[in-house]
């Protein structure tokens, strides 16, 4: 800590007084007088302002984030809101919930950032897909969904990878993706195993409801055009 508060120090020339206080900070009844001096302290930036405020944040989230976001301070204000989500994300939900009203939209979209990748950490992707449709902003919101729709394909690719069978006939029965997942689905097994797809294909093409059977034609035009038959892909876009 003393590191991090020397660090601090020569980013942020006049604010010394707090460091000593976050040093001998040990007893909850410190806690007014430290929060006191940190709302008077300049805005620092870099690797040590970010550790103060990690550090204040373990102790009291939510009057750190009350000060910085009197200030505006998006940046911060996502630094917060990430450490404390870590460690209790309802707790950190339900303080932006409360205050999203009365934020700026760049605030309160930062915050959503923040959630969005706590949840793609945890995998949640149904979950991120919901909090990224909360943005405001459109390139944010653009950003964003690319992050959850990357992370989508990416475990998609991997579980056709392992069950190539078990994985597109969940998408079909409707299960675990959304239908449209079904053209990338077949675009990755054609890519391992092009017979045992195109197998798989002839044997379930006449059940398939029109709606999937349009991906996975797709799929198939898409491997034509890639090998120089145009022919066979017109057929297949047919």
């Amino acid at each position: 800590l003393r590191k991090m508060c020397e660090s601090i120090e020569e980013q942020a020339e006049g604010n010394a007084g707090i460091f000593e206080m976050v040093l001998s900070f040990r007893a909850a009844e410190h806690l007014e007088l430290v929060m006191s001096e940190f709302k008077t302290m300049k805005t620092g930036e870099g690797a040590g302002w970010k550790r103060l405020i990690a550090e204040l944040t373990k102790r009291d989230p939510e009057g750190v984030l009350d000060i910085l976001t009197e200030r505006h301070d998006v940046d911060s204000v996502r630094h917060a809101v990430a450490k404390w989500s870590e460690v209790d994300y309802s707790r950190a939900n339900d303080w932006f919930l409360e205050h999203n009203g009365d934020m700026e939209p760049k605030l309160a979209d930062g915050v959503l950032a923040e959630f969005v990748e706590l949840k793609l950490k945890s995998g949640s992707i149904s979950e991120a897909y919901d909090l990224v449709e909360h943005v405001q902003d459109e390139s944010q919101k653009a950003r964003l969904e690319g992050r959850v729709w990357s992370l989508e394909r990416d475990r998609l690719r991997s579980a056709v990878s392992s069950d190539p069978v078990g994985t597109v006939n969940a998408i079909v029965e409707g299960k675990g993706y959304s239908g449209y997942w079904l053209e990338e689905a077949m675009n990755t097994w054609i890519s391992k195993d092009f017979d045992a797809a195109n197998s798989w294909y002839e044997q379930n093409w006449n059940s398939l409801p029109k709606e999937k059977s349009q991906y996975l034609a797709a799929a198939f035009a898409t491997r034509a055009i890639q090998q120089g038959d145009k022919q066979l892909a017109r057929q297949w876009s047919g």
